[in-house]
């Protein structure tokens, strides 16, 4: 890659992640087939999967200020930017370390540098369809125990 094409490259992804949250996972050993399953996942959930050499990720971090341990400059990294579902891309991630394919390296939510542990922790929190799924379902379920109850109190003074 010629001098000008990486300068580009790197304007193009410093706009394309600046000011976002991201996670960062080391995919040694995954075939392109997965990573390739994994990027389509993450595009659906509204993020973006991005691999980058560890001197662009050194770079870009120290320009925006986040103090991430050395350790994470080493092996292979991808960059996920998880737009506004950070527990919804994160799942998927996760979900595929534990199939032993990558292996959550750290992450950054709200300006805030987070660790491969409490990355996997958000990760399993419900995504926000899957709590609202929970809530009408159980506002349903009084909702119709009520129904049941002034039914069966209505039959009670007609008898």
């Amino acid at each position: 890659m010629l001098k000008q094409e990486k300068i580009a490259f790197y304007k193009e992804f410093k706009e394309e992640f600046k000011g976002k949250d991201f996670i960062v996972f080391d995919y040694r050993g995954v075939t392109v087939k997965d990573l390739t399953e994994v990027r389509s996942k993450v595009r659906k959930e509204g993020g973006r999967l991005k691999v980058v050499k560890n001197t662009l990720l050194r770079r870009y971090l120290k320009e925006e200020g986040h103090d991430f341990d050395e350790s994470l400059y080493s092996g292979m990294n991808a960059l996920v930017s998880v737009g506004e579902a950070f527990s919804a891309v994160g799942k998927i991630v996760y979900d595929v370390e534990k199939e032993g394919k990558v292996s959550i390296r750290a992450g950054l939510y709200e300006q805030k540098v987070l660790d491969a542990d409490f990355v996997r922790t958000i990760a399993k929190i419900p995504s926000r369809n899957d709590l609202y799924s929970h809530l009408v379902g159980g506002l349903q379920g009084v909702m119709s125990n009520f129904v049941f109850v002034l039914t069966s109190v209505a039959e009670q003074k007609n008898q």
